[in-house]
């Protein structure tokens, strides 16, 4: 498994992708209304921090059972939450 400084790059520019693909849709294609643009990306906002929060709240845990079924979760959250934002644009 990867370090948690990794993880936490990797969510930043997961976000950071996430965030430039509906600003490009709703200002260069339009495709997007504004109302729902910004919308999109204070999601996207609140996504970061949730998950760099709960990345930040792993170190509390010592047995590697728990760890294990932390990160179990927070990938399936990951998955739900992104797939829900695409979904939506």
């Amino acid at each position: 498994m990867a370090s948690r400084k990794e993880l936490k790059k990797q969510i930043n520019d997961l976000t950071g992708q996430l965030a430039l693909e509906i600003l490009f849709r709703g200002t260069v294609m339009q495709v997007l209304e504004p109302e729902k643009m910004y919308a999109l990306l204070s999601k996207v906002m609140i996504m970061n921090r949730q998950f760099i929060s709960r990345v930040n709240a792993s170190k509390r845990i010592k047995s590697s059972k728990e760890v294990k079924d932390f990160y179990q979760q927070f990938f399936t959250d990951w998955e739900k939450n992104v797939g829900e934002i695409i979904q939506e644009f």
